[in-house]
């Protein structure tokens, strides 16, 4: 379970990397919200618990009807911007989860900003957590149900409590990137295993009949077969074969048994 309040870092946290995952489904860009803010707003957030490490930030989502100008702010700032379908969002996080841990030893923090933690992600970062050690967890989302889970946070916000960060310093860090040149990140349509150098290129993707075509086949790879049984019928289909397998033989022993006497 989190913990009551947010806990300011420990020690070995404060210059250690953190990464944040970041779920654009659930948690969009509010409309009219200058994109370029998102990064700085979460940075301060974190700075102000004392966590003074690198960030880097992976924004997933569905991002077919997200405006260009919000793809543009956030990849301006650095931020790393694919786009999924949305059923796998979430399994995509929890696989870069995965890939952060095995390049990056404890200590380390894992930022997830999702209203998905408890419905389809709190099973496998339970776990996780039982079986390593020295990943620290924080949350942010729209609201606190993922609280009533097994997991243990040390900071958990809600998304519009981070995005409201308003501080002088968050607007100088806006100015300061966008006076910059070479600090955009690429964008990357998993779908398609396709980057964009652009975000016309990556809009311009993004409507193609070839992207369509690729979405549409991995949601049909997910759809149960109509012509397979439903697994507890196939389950218990499976367990009546079982049991008449298991007379069939026993009954067949003891036939062997009574040839067997009659033969002494």
């Amino acid at each position: 379970m989190g913990v009551f309040g947010n806990s300011k870092a420990a020690p070995e946290l404060v210059n250690s990397k953190t990464s944040v995952l970041w779920d654009m489904d659930t948690c969009p860009v509010p409309e009219g919200y200058d994109a370029r803010r998102v990064r700085p707003s979460i940075e301060s957030a974190l700075k102000n618990l004392g966590y003074l490490g690198p960030v880097t930030i992976s924004a997933m989502g569905n991002l077919e009807k997200t405006p260009a100008q919000v793809l543009q702010g956030l990849s301006s700032t650095g931020i790393a911007v694919t786009n999924y379908v949305s059923r796998t969002v979430r399994g995509s996080m929890l696989y870069g989860i995965r890939n952060f841990k095995t390049l990056n030893p404890p200590p380390a923090t894992i930022m997830i900003i999702s209203d998905k933690v408890a419905d389809e992600m709190t099973i496998v970062l339970s776990r996780n957590q039982q079986s390593q050690s020295g990943y620290n967890l924080v949350v942010a989302s729209n609201d606190n149900s993922w609280k009533w889970t097994p997991l243990f946070t040390t900071a958990n916000w809600l998304w519009k409590t981070i995005l409201a960060d308003d501080q002088q310093e968050t607007r100088r860090y806006v100015l300061h990137k966008c006076s910059e040149s070479g600090e955009s990140a690429s964008f990357f349509c998993e779908s398609c295993e396709f980057t964009a150098p652009s975000v016309t290129n990556f809009t311009s993707h993004l409507s193609t009949k070839t992207h369509k075509q690729n979405e549409l086949r991995i949601i049909k790879s997910m759809e149960p077969d109509p012509m397979e049984e439903p697994p507890k019928r196939k389950a218990n289909r499976r367990l009546r074969v079982g049991f008449r397998t298991y007379h069939v033989l026993l009954g067949a022993r003891r036939v062997a048994r009574r040839l067997a006497r009659r033969c002494t």
